[in-house]
């Protein structure tokens, strides 16, 4: 781990409820807190998002500031914990579309001078931001249970990307979240209709609670959850990170 370049992490999904936030997450504290690297968790989600009250950001830890600043990047990014500043998405869908393409590298090539690794979060409706990320990003975790709908929702998202937008899926991979004992069978059938590489499964928990990140940090890194993601990561990044 100590070869990691700066690299941007884009978690999405086609569904809603699969756990992007949960995921992203877990991304950074894994690399913030187990990995000691300056993290930047940063909110794409114009719905609006749960940074708000995740970490309770306001106006002034915004997208929107940031993206008009970049060169005060620090100023408006929120210190959550050591290694670890946020960003909060957009107050409102309107405002996400109104940003430009050059806003966006300028941001993330001004945040890359400052963090190592960047984890975006999206929101499941496609937006011209988040295809923005999506160009320049280095890794692309889509993020899917195993429900037929969500997997054939992640699959057509692949595929608009492709056709669309030109968007080579090199550097998608699969992460299977909620899985649960009983769904042994299922993961034999998708590991045939599925092209992309499967980069691990996430069991479900069901008591866990992601506000934990602010109010028990410990305990969050104790979850069954987040102990399951660092493991993924470890045989991933050792795979693919030189």
């Amino acid at each position: 781990m100590d070869k990691v370049k700066e690299k941007i992490i884009t978690v999405t999904s086609n569904k809603g409820g699969t756990g992007k936030t949960t995921v992203s997450l877990c991304l950074a504290l894994y690399f913030s807190c187990k990995k000691n690297r300056k993290t930047l968790l940063l909110e794409m989600d114009s719905s609006p998002g749960d940074f708000t009250v995740l970490f309770d950001a306001d106006d002034d830890n915004s997208i929107e500031i940031a993206l008009k600043f970049p060169s005060k990047l620090a100023n408006y990014a929120k210190n959550v914990g050591n290694n670890l500043d946020i960003i909060k998405g957009f107050s409102n869908p309107l405002s996400a579309e109104e940003v430009k393409t050059d806003e966006i590298n300028n941001l993330l090539s001004t945040a890359l001078k400052k963090y190592e690794i960047i984890i975006v979060d999206t929101q499941n409706v496609l937006n011209g931001s988040i295809v923005d990320v999506l160009k320049i990003t280095d890794y692309v975790f889509l993020i899917s249970d195993l429900e037929i709908e969500s997997l054939y929702r992640n699959l057509e998202f692949i595929n608009l990307l492709k056709s669309k937008f030109l968007l080579h899926h090199d550097n998608f991979y699969f992460l299977i979240n909620k899985k649960r004992f009983i769904d042994i069978f299922k993961i034999m059938d998708i590991s045939k209709v599925i092209t992309l590489p499967i980069m691990g499964f996430i069991s479900f928990e069901r008591n866990f609670n992601k506000s934990l990140v602010m109010k028990n940090k410990n305990k969050f890194l104790k979850t069954r959850t987040f102990i399951n993601m660092s493991k993924i990561l470890e045989g991933f990044y050792l795979k693919n990170i030189v």
